[in-house]
């Protein structure tokens, strides 16, 4: 008797305890935005399938958003502080899935060149050898968001992104093309948009 007593005095007042279901739908919604901005996904979650997947994930995402809103406020009117705060996990999820999933793209951009690292490199020595100190590989793009991405081996420019020296060795080879340059992946290779 004493035991289920001890049980019952640490047991949350009036059933004041943490949801797990606003984590866990946290979690999904995080990992999915992961996934679609993730580069090669892109390419295609922003074609004509656009249609398919955006509508049925937005109208999913807010109704979690409302119910969690919903429980979250119920909860804090009841006083059931623990419950609220999980109820407010889902929200503040949202709010991270944006930053998380340009943190993939710019992970997963680097696992991809470090696996064709080698023949990246292979190529630009080769090039290199015969006189040249550009070489650009397509991968790939979309035309309904009008962005394509290259990686670029400058074997002049040996910069950060976003310098002057990049940027005027990249204006040299693009002058009527507007490009962003996303990441440095290696000395001299550098991934842009255009």
């Amino acid at each position: 008797m004493t035991e289920s007593a001890t049980n019952l005095s640490t047991a949350p007042p009036g059933g004041d305890r943490f949801a797990r279901w606003p984590f866990y739908w946290g979690l999904a919604v995080v990992a999915t935005c992961c996934f679609i901005f993730y580069w090669p996904v892109t390419q295609i979650a922003f074609s004509i399938m656009f249609i398919l997947w955006a509508p049925p994930f937005a109208l999913a995402v807010l109704c979690l958003l409302a119910i969690a809103m919903w429980c979250g406020l119920a909860a804090l009117v009841r006083r059931r502080w623990r419950r609220a705060i999980s109820m407010f996990v889902f929200p503040a999820m949202l709010i991270a899935a944006l930053p998380a999933s340009f943190a993939a793209d710019y992970g997963t951009n680097w696992l991809i060149f470090v696996v064709h690292k080698s023949r990246y490199v292979a190529e630009a020595e080769d090039a290199a050898k015969a006189g040249k100190d550009f070489l650009l590989w397509d991968w790939g793009g979309n035309v309904m968001i009008g962005v394509n991405r290259f990686v670029v081996w400058d074997g002049q420019a040996e910069a950060a992104p976003g310098s002057a020296q990049l940027t005027q060795s990249l204006r040299a080879r693009f002058p009527e093309t507007e490009y962003r340059v996303v990441q440095k992946l290696a000395r001299h290779f550098y991934l842009i948009e255009q």
